[in-house]
C-alpha cells in the first residue's frame, strides 16, 4: 500500500501527467476509466488486484520484477502491461514518461488487453481451461499440443517437454 501510495505521491507532483484522481484509500476508484494501472505489491509480489485492472480494460504497469514471477509464464506480459521501477523515484518516473510518451502503443496494449481479458476471467472457463491445458502437456506429452488460440497473448507450448 505504501508503495502505491508513494507512486501517487509522486506522480502528483510531476506535471506531466494528468488524471482525475489519485486514490488514497485501498483501491483506486477510476481504474476503469484510467489508460494505466499500478500494479503495486500488496501483502505479496502477485497482490493487490492485477485480474480486475485487466479486467476493468486497463493496461497494467507493474511496478517490481519479482511481480512478474507470480504470474503464470504462460502470458506474454509484454503485449498487455508495462514496467516501472517503484523502488526508485527518478526511476519511475522516467519509466512512465516511456510507457506514456507513445500513445499508439498504449492503445495497441489496451486493445489487446480487452481482446484477451477472458484469460483473467474465473466467472468464466476459460482460466480454468488454460491452466488444466498446460497441466495436460506436462503430464502427458504424447497428446498433440495445439497449434494456436483466439488469444493472442496466450504462449502455447510449442516443443513437447524433453524433446
Amino acid at each position: 500500500l505504501q508503495q502505491r501510495r508513494n507512486a501517487c505521491e509522486w506522480m502528483t507532483r510531476s506535471t506531466n501527467y494528468s488524471y482525475s484522481v489519485c486514490g488514497r484509500g485501498d483501491k483506486c476508484p477510476h481504474l476503469s476509466q484510467a489508460l494505466l494501472g499500478l500494479h503495486s505489491k500488496g501483502d505479496s509480489y502477485g497482490a493487490n488486484r492485477l485480474f480486475d485492472t485487466l479486467l476493468s480494460g486497463t493496461v497494467p504497469v507493474f511496478t517490481m520484477k519479482e511481480q512478474y514471477l507470480t504470474q503464470s509464464d504462460f502470458y506474454d506480459w509484454d503485449m498487455i502491461s508495462y514496467f516501472a521501477n517503484i523502488e526508485n523515484k527518478t526511476e519511475f518516473l522516467d519509466h512512465m514518461n516511456k510507457n506514456l510518451s507513445n500513445k499508439t502503443d498504449i492503445m495497441v496494449k489496451t486493445k489487446n488487453v480487452l481482446e484477451n481479458r477472458d484469460l483473467f476471467n474465473w466467472q468464466t472457463l476459460v482460466p480454468f481451461d488454460i491452466y488444466m491445458y498446460h497441466l495436460q502437456v506436462k503430464v502427458h506429452p504424447e497428446i498433440p499440443l495445439v497449434n494456436s488460440s483466439k488469444y493472442s497473448a496466450l504462449i502455447l507450448p510449442h516443443d513437447r517437454p524433453n524433446n
